[in-house]
């Protein structure tokens, strides 16, 4: 399955022809709470704000 059919919310950016996506938000979400620099709290805030993650989800 392609990652922007799994997750349609996944576009971060596009620059001419290249597109980046979010492959995994959640395991993306964990890595980033595991390294707890500042920026990395503030990308987890916003992924769940953008509703791509889901903090009450078990």
């Amino acid at each position: 399955m392609r990652c922007c059919a799994r997750y349609p919310d996944s576009l971060i950016r596009k620059e001419g022809k290249l597109s980046f996506h979010h492959f995994d938000p959640v395991a993306q979400a964990l890595s980033k709470v595991e390294r707890g620099h500042d920026q990395d709290v503030r990308d987890v805030q916003e992924m769940i704000a953008a509703g791509l993650v889901n903090p009450g989800r078990p």
